[in-house]
């Protein structure tokens, strides 16, 4: 019986391929022509499920949770099963105008179920060398696109741009050519960043290269806090929304006197109390409300009134901020089995990485999750999968044990691209 480890099918890695060519489809549609969207709604429904079918395909299922690491894998798979085949929330239909191609099509319902399935990224030979040359080609598509945008009036594909934060773990072992591209992404990325007002994706890529050069120094026990700090951010976030009300991020830029700046807009206190007031009134904060969750909005319905165009129903089906997003559709138990995922994968890869590469993957993956705390809306596209990727190469035993010399011949290949 062929063991996990070894399998070596060489187009699993089309998946990711897919999921950043529908990135592209599905951020363009709305300017070129309004009208072929339900065309793009099946298009989009086959992509999530193809993708997936390239990754399970090969796997052996029996092999895979027969050992002992998987077994909370297996269970947060069970739980995302039954989520998917729970009936809809109350009100589903408020805005989703075809049940069926919202289930199997919609990036922001049931779909969101399946997203664990790319944890078996990992388990198929050259999962780094695909996760790499795939990440960067589509910040080089981004790059490409910016005279054609400037020439044809369209926005900027920022979208492309966002796997930069994750590439700076593989940096040190690219040549200079790969370098300058990885450089030139994140330095015109986080322009466009800026341009499109996306503050987290700025706040998340200096950071992340922040947090990148305080590990360099190798100071364990400083390392150990950081990954700890990092982790419990969402859930104090949580928490002192809970109590307080206000955002943390707003205290302290009043403390820094920058209120009257456009990164300390605070416009994720009233999404903790919408979501809140959700779940004290009419959901179930155990198990969430499930794919077709949805909630109302004062603030939107208040929005509206006042006579804005633009901004959200006040019937919303998703949560710009992820920990909400998750707890919405699954509930405490989707978050609690998540962050168990999360933290065995750290935990594994602090204590037995022998090469740098996973050893910086553990700290983006904390990063990534401390955002979970006021961004990273929990939705099946290019940033989320992402994440799996990266917390499928952090938790398998096979990429943390290669040493340094291995990791570097890998990437050796990754440069002869």
């Amino acid at each position: 019986m062929m063991n996990n480890y070894e399998i070596s099918y060489k187009n699993f890695y089309i998946s990711f391929l897919i999921i950043i060519i529908v990135n592209f489809i599905n951020f363009y549609t709305s300017f070129i022509n309004p009208n072929i969207n339900i065309i793009i709604e099946i298009f989009i429904g086959l992509h999530i499920f193809f993708s997936i079918f390239l990754i399970i395909r090969n796997v052996n299922f029996i092999d895979f949770f027969s050992q002992i690491n998987n077994k909370l894998f297996f269970i947060l798979l069970l739980y995302c099963a039954l989520q998917f085949l729970r009936p809809p929330a109350d009100g589903y239909d408020i805005n989703i105008r075809n049940y069926w191609l919202s289930k199997f099509g919609g990036l922001n319902y049931d779909a969101l179920f399946l997203l664990p399935f790319f944890i078996f990224w990992s388990y198929y030979e050259n999962s780094i060398y695909w996760f790499e040359r795939l990440s960067l080609l589509s910040v080089k598509i981004g790059i490409y696109l910016i005279p054609i945008c400037y020439l044809l009036n369209l926005p900027f594909f920022y979208v492309a741009f966002l796997p930069v934060y994750y590439l700076l773990a593989g940096y040190k072992y690219s040549d200079f050519k790969r370098k300058i591209w990885i450089l030139s992404g994140f330095l015109i990325g986080n322009y466009i960043f800026f341009v499109e007002v996306h503050r987290s994706a700025n706040f998340r890529c200096f950071f992340v290269l922040l947090i990148l050069f305080l590990i360099k120094y190798n100071l364990k026990k400083i390392n150990t806090i950081i990954i700890f700090i990092l982790l419990s951010v969402p859930f104090i976030f949580l928490i002192s929304y809970y109590y307080l009300d206000q955002s943390i991020f707003l205290l302290i830029f009043e403390k820094l006197n920058l209120v009257d700046s456009i990164y300390a807009v605070d416009t994720r206190s009233f999404i903790y109390k919408d979501v809140l007031s959700h779940f004290e009134n009419y959901g179930n904060i155990f198990i969430g409300d499930g794919g077709f969750s949805n909630y109302y909005s004062d603030y939107f319905y208040n929005w509206k009134n006042m006579g804005f165009a633009s901004g959200d129903s006040p019937f919303r089906f998703n949560a710009e901020v992820g920990i909400l997003g998750i707890m919405l559709k699954g509930g405490l138990i989707f978050l609690l089995l998540i962050s168990l995922m999360v933290f065995k994968s750290i935990y594994l890869s602090v204590k037995y990485s022998k090469n740098n590469y996973t050893y910086s993957l553990v700290f983006i993956i904390a990063s990534y999750f401390m955002f979970y705390g006021v961004e990273n809306i929990f939705l099946f596209d290019l940033l989320n999968i992402s994440f799996w990727i990266m917390l499928s190469i952090t938790s398998n035993i096979k990429l943390y044990s290669i040493e340094e010399e291995e990791m570097i011949k890998i990437f050796k290949r990754v440069n002869n691209v």
